[in-house]
């Protein structure tokens, strides 16, 4: 059997697709999907117990003790009746054919799977279509924790989630510790998720920042384990390039985007390492 995870907070707006998109998926397998809800103030509980009345495969979790999207993924998978788990977003959609690829890949051994992103505007413009596995700095891959999965003997065998990661890399860390522990993770591109991006920049751009600081708690976190340095040098250069990109491109340009995401995950660095007395940016 399979358990889908939705982490959720304050998911009322986005959430009833992923639902409809999820309880729509053709596959030869059971699957129950939990919604964990992590303190939502808006209408997200009356929701799920709204779709629950109608499909008994949807379940309301509770996780409101305490914020974070791991504690969410954490009290998700102890109230999970499957040995499969499967994670995805509240403001994604899952596509046609996503839990049988995924079951594909557990049934020829794969003990943690990733599948692939359209990363998508809110008007609908698809700017990235990604199929291959995330590489943060080191070279041990992780899924993008918006569409992923592990058996409950991985989760089991490394103690979880780290719910001490509140700002990213919460995800990353969870998969780089199965690979040490010798899970390998495998890509799934035929399980394709709808990404929901954000338009406005400055949203971005505090998006990225929380990214950049996962990042270095990663460093912090796995350096121990072989995870290199950042370089200094590199960092400059890529801060000097996004700066002139994003002074030179128009306002609504995908270079002027992709400049901002960048910068804002190398301030992001550079914040986190003060508050851990470390360097890597």
């Amino acid at each position: 059997m399979y358990t889908i995870v939705i982490p959720c907070r304050d998911g009322a707006a986005t959430l009833d697709a992923q639902l409809n998109a999820l309880l729509e998926q053709e596959a030869s397998v059971d699957f129950e999907v939990l919604v964990v809800d992590n303190g939502s103030t808006d209408g997200t509980a009356d929701l799920v117990r709204s779709v629950a009345s109608n499909d008994d495969r949807v379940h309301l979790i509770d996780a409101s003790a305490r914020t974070g999207i791991n504690h969410a993924r954490n009290r998700g998978v102890e109230a999970a009746r499957g040995d499969r788990i499967l994670l995805c977003d509240a403001d994604d959609i899952v596509h046609e054919g996503w839990l049988a690829a995924h079951h594909a890949a557990f049934e020829a051994g794969a003990e943690c799977v990733g599948g692939g992103l359209d990363r998508t505007l809110p008007d609908g413009t698809v700017i990235m279509r990604q199929r291959e596995l995330l590489f943060v700095g080191w070279d041990l891959a992780s899924p993008f924790g918006a569409n992923c999965g592990f058996t409950r003997e991985v989760y089991e065998r490394i103690g979880g989630f780290d719910e001490t990661f509140r700002d990213g890399g919460d995800d990353t860390d969870f998969f780089w510790r199965a690979a040490l522990a010798g899970a390998t993770s495998v890509l799934v591109p035929d399980a394709v998720v709808t990404y929901a991006l954000r338009a406005d920049l400055r949203r971005v751009m505090r998006q990225h920042i929380n990214y950049g600081r996962g990042v270095t708690h990663l460093y912090v976190r796995h350096r121990a384990s072989g995870m290199p340095r950042s370089s200094p040098i590199r960092a400059v250069l890529s801060v000097t390039a996004c700066l002139l990109i994003i002074v030179t491109s128009g306002r609504r340009s995908l270079r002027r985007r992709f400049a901002v995401e960048r910068l804002a995950g190398r301030i992001g660095r550079l914040r986190e390492s003060v508050r851990r007395r470390t360097c890597y940016l």
